[in-house]
């Protein structure tokens, strides 16, 4: 693709060849000469822009899509340069130049609003063309009424709104990267995690292709028609060879007060249009007005089917925690009273709860240090299907048969979102009762939200939280201290430490680790958060030795590549943990290690796809949600407080049934979620599993809905009130 650079390259020398012409033709006209091409550079930016894509071998599209936009840039600069002659005649050859120009400005903006349209949605939308007449009526009028209120702030001049319709093209190009990089769509609160996003963003390849350069094609005509957006007085003024404004132009407009009370005016008009703006995508439910709600699966499909900015308005309608139906803190409490019984019952009915006070026998004496473990992306992709033929998971990982349980792990994220798998497993709070899309640590303010950190804290336990990478990633700088760390070592306390693919090494981490244990031979909770396995998969950086050849027919070699390279880290990480549990066997303390997957790659949803066509989309969308965990000890845990060898289980439930398998003490909270996982074994955004092993969605009055409400109030209490106050 390098060899189509020539044509942008082509594009920007005539264009700068028909500026020179247009200057010197206007050279009799000194106070107009400059602005004559004003506008025309924008295109030099429009052609540099596909130039540099060619030149580095970043556009994917074809040769004829690059002519077409070489060649819309060419006619739009080149017209953009006749703006003041068009403006002048027009001002000068009606007797009503005002009335003239706002219905051609009216046109302009319009016309300008579709093209816009076209602009945000093409980088990315494959679909547009099957969209809700209702989802674009939507957006177009947001769109609308957003550049009316900039043609008005502008004083009815064209620069401001194409400003705001160029906005919008970048909106649509990001969402393409998001959409690359992540397989998702750009949410509200990701606008509140753009410095761990940037913080990651080096080491992404940022393609573009076809869909997004037609839609900068359909931006840079728009901007050429707003070019021509004048008002009459200026026009005239401008086109007086003294470069007076107020030698010509009409009555009203030579006055100092009339100018004064006109501009005063276009600021109330673009002040009520974007009150007009704010009321469509706000004022009124587009569920329950429109039945337009956001795809808890796939937030993506919302965003295709309904429009982007309708995608992103219905989720941004659904921020806030929504209030459980009837409730009331006295009703809160007496529910979660109410489970906690009902798994005290369940334990005394049989023979667990003595065992359990056996084990909380031997915790209080042995006083284990706690580890625990969520590595990057880890999960075993030989589940899905006939990749297991090829492809039998981490090798060490799957041989490990001591552990106190061990099994799947229902997650609320896929590709990326580490925090909210991290937010669930220290807070015990489902995600699904926060709402899609959330990121609770961007939004709220957690200082005081109990954790696990805050509850070994207070049993004496010093406690360090670990993350290779910047600190304010997911405001984790604010959030740990809020959570009860005493320590938190960041990327800056791994200096020189061994790189993998995205990053420090898990086994860094672990040797990270095993100094915090050699320095304080005191209890200790730890938790790391690894890296060396983050996305893209693209990158090219995995050495020979570990690079894995799996080949999985009826995919491409780019999806296998990236598939290869995913596992290639994956088997690094099942070494590295290898290692790692080797020495804590040795370790003369007793150690507890939990660990877990926080999410699967994008990449997986590929192989979903193309290996499990036509299925219920639960059943499809689950098998893309699950990772891998396992807690065990490296000494001899009470046997009988052991748990099943395979228990399928949730972020949020699995602190709990850690706690209970080494006899630490839970919370009444904890209690109660152990009580509701009894009939409600695992729950995520997906929906929830009921006691006979069958997934629902929380709308569909299964079984286990009444647990899944009573527990959506004791979390409100123990969460959602604190954070809504």
């Amino acid at each position: 693709m390098q060899a189509l650079a020539l044509l942008p390259i082509a594009g920007i020398a005539l264009l700068i060849a028909a500026m020179r012409l247009r200057t010197h033709h206007a050279a009799t006209v000194p106070a107009g000469a400059r602005c004559k091409t004003g506008w025309a550079r924008a295109y030099l930016a429009y052609l540099a822009l596909a130039a540099v894509w060619c030149l580095t071998g970043l556009y994917t599209g074809t040769a004829g899509v690059m002519v077409l936009y070489v060649v819309t840039c060419l006619v739009c600069g080149v017209a953009s340069m006749w703006r003041w002659d068009v403006a002048r005649r027009a001002a000068g050859h009606t007797r009503h130049p005002g009335l003239v120009s706002v219905l051609r400005d009216l046109v302009a903006v319009a016309t300008a609003t579709g093209l816009s349209f076209l602009a945000l949605e093409l980088p990315w939308n494959d679909a547009l063309a099957t969209i809700n007449p209702t989802g674009a009526a939507l957006e177009l009028g947001m769109i609308g009424l957003f550049l009316l209120s900039l043609y008005f702030v502008g004083q009815r001049r064209g620069i401001g709104v194409a400003v705001g319709s160029f906005a919008l093209a970048v909106v649509g190009v990001t969402q393409s990267f998001v959409l690359e990089f992540k397989g998702g769509a750009i949410m509200p609160s990701d606008l509140l995690a753009l410095g761990t996003a940037a913080a990651v963003s080096g080491n992404f390849s940022y393609y573009l292709g076809t869909g997004t350069f037609l839609g900068l094609a359909a931006q840079a005509v728009a901007t050429c028609l707003l070019s021509f957006v004048v008002p009459p007085h200026v026009a005239e003024g401008e086109a007086n060879p003294e470069g007076g404004h107020a030698a010509q132009g009409t009555p009203w407009s030579r006055s100092r007060r009339g100018r004064a009370l006109l501009a005063c005016a276009n600021v109330a008009v673009a002040l009520a249009c974007l009150w007009g703006a704010h009321w469509v995508a706000m004022g009124t439910s587009y569920y329950w007005t429109y039945g337009i709600g956001i795809d808890f699966f796939e937030a993506i499909n919302t965003y295709r089917e309904q429009g982007f900015l309708t995608g992103f308005m219905a989720a941004r309608q659904d921020m806030p925690i929504r209030v459980p139906q009837d409730y009331t803190p006295e009703a809160a409490q007496a529910t979660e009273d109410q489970l906690a019984q009902a798994w005290s019952a369940t334990e005394r009915a049989t023979g667990d709860a003595r065992r359990y006070a056996m084990a909380q026998s031997q915790f209080s004496s042995v006083q284990p240090t706690v580890i625990c473990v969520m590595n990057e992306t880890f999960s075993d992709l030989s589940r899905i299907g006939n990749l297991g033929s090829y492809y039998t998971g981490p090798t060490y990982f799957n041989s490990i048969d001591d552990a106190l349980f061990q099994g799947d792990l229902d997650v609320s994220v896929r590709g990326g979102g580490t925090c909210n798998t991290e937010f669930e497993f220290l807070t015990g709070v489902p995600i699904a009762y926060v709402g899609p899309s959330k990121y609770p640590y961007t939004l709220y303010d957690l200082e005081g939200t109990p954790t696990l950190a805050s509850q070994f804290k207070a049993l004496g336990y010093s406690t360090t939280a670990i993350h290779p990478n910047k600190a304010s990633n997911w405001d984790r700088d604010e959030v740990y201290p809020a959570f009860g760390f005493d320590r938190f070592l960041s990327i800056k306390d791994f200096r020189g430490a061994q790189e993998l693919h995205s990053g420090v090494t898990d086994a860094a981490t672990y040797q990270k680790i095993m100094e915090l244990l050699e320095q304080d031979d005191g209890p200790q909770f730890i938790f790391d958060v690894t890296m060396q396995n983050h996305s893209p998969y693209d990158q090219d950086n995995i050495p020979e030795d570990l690079l894995t050849h799996y080949d999985p027919s009826g995919f491409t070699s780019e999806q296998n590549a990236q598939l290869n390279e995913y596992l290639s880290c994956i088997q690094a990480s099942d070494a590295d943990l290898h290692a790692f549990m080797d020495q804590l066997r040795e370790l003369d303390r007793p150690v507890v290690l939990v660990f877990f997957g926080d999410h699967q790659p994008s990449v997986s949803v590929d192989y979903n796809d193309g290996l499990f066509p036509g299925e219920d989309e639960l059943t499809h969308t689950l098998r893309t949600y699950k990772t891998d965990y396992f807690v065990w000890a490296n000494y001899e845990v009470t046997a009988d407080a052991q748990q099943s060898d395979e228990v399928e289980t949730s972020p949020a439930y699995l602190g709990s049934m850690a706690l209970k398998a080494i006899g630490a003490p839970l919370s009444g909270y904890q209690q109660a979620s152990l009580g509701a996982r009894l009939s409600m074994p695992a729950v995520s955004l997906m929906g929830f599993k009921d006691a006979e092993g069958s997934w629902h969605q929380a709308s569909e009055g299964a079984p286990a809905t009444d647990t899944y409400d009573r527990l959506a109030m004791v979390t409100y209490k123990e969460f959602g009130s604190r954070v809504s106050r």
